[in-house]
């Protein structure tokens, strides 16, 4: 089932590499020139969009390879034990910080939601705003199971990394205390 599914992400991200490029030649000058009309409207906006679609996607099958940016180039120099340690680190807070992006975008595209912002095809924006908190989920969740290399630790990751955020979320520290609030500073 797990190479279905990774059939089924490469063949999203062929089609949105196939539906970027129409477009592109769909908004080539030379149709007007010929006398054809072509109506699609908005073609610039849609690539923009399906260029975030194929970023996600990218981004996903990525770490799908293990193939994101990492401290890999330094590894080699290290003790083999220090090197393994660093690299679960270094996905453990990977998977954090792409988990936490997953949050981030599944609340941006809910208030896009309920704007109800579209393009100016008509198509609603959060068709292909759904693509960041997938994405961003299956990064992280990718990197949690590297991290963990096996189906419970990568559970235990995964849970460590969700109370990390509910606790960075609902820290007891008020605004007006923290020495970054800008509103507080004294005049210079």
């Amino acid at each position: 089932w797990r190479r279905a599914l990774w059939r089924i992400e490469d063949l999203f991200l062929a089609l949105c590499l196939v539906a970027m490029m129409l477009l592109g030649v769909a908004d080539l000058e030379i149709w007007g020139r010929l006398g054809i009309r072509l109506p699609i409207v908005g073609t610039d906006e849609l690539v923009r969009h399906f260029t975030l679609l194929v970023g996600m996607a990218g981004g996903a099958i990525a770490a799908r390879e293990g193939r994101l940016l990492s401290v890999a180039s330094i590894t080699p120099l290290l003790p083999k034990r220090l090197a393994t340690l660093l690299e679960r680190y270094t996905h453990v807070f990977a998977t954090f910080i792409a988990l936490m992006l997953a949050l981030a975008g599944a609340l941006f595209v809910q208030t896009e939601k309920d704007a109800g912002v579209t393009l100016a095809s008509g198509l609603p924006v959060v068709w292909f705003e759904y693509g960041l908190p997938v994405g961003f989920a299956l990064i992280g969740l990718r990197l949690a199971y590297r991290a963990g290399r096996t189906h419970l630790r990568t559970a235990a990751v995964v849970l460590g990394v969700a109370a990390a955020g509910y606790f960075a979320a609902h820290t007891p520290i008020a605004a007006t205390h923290s020495e970054w609030n800008v509103s507080r500073r004294p005049p210079t």
